[in-house]
């Protein structure tokens, strides 16, 4: 179960770095501060998540920002 929140955790911060990353893209192509202001607090969003969920299940240490088959920290299988 852990795996699957793992997995789980990396794909919603993927969408949400995808979603912020193209509205701040538009604010910036249509020269609106409100959307460049929106697509930056959703990519802090993904960031906070990722942050704080994608976490090795024994340690509890930060697994960094590739998927990893064990926990660089305390060698536990992850996958």
């Amino acid at each position: 179960m852990w795996k699957d929140s793992l997995h789980t955790v990396r794909s919603v911060v993927a969408r949400l770095y995808l979603a912020g990353g193209c509205v701040l893209l538009l604010g910036v192509c249509f020269k609106s501060l409100l959307l460049w202001a929106v697509g930056v607090v959703i990519l802090l969003v993904g960031l906070v998540i990722h942050l704080r969920y994608y976490r090795c299940p024994a340690c509890g240490k930060f697994l960094g920002r590739d998927a990893v088959a064990h926990c660089p920290h305390c060698g536990s299988k992850i996958r």
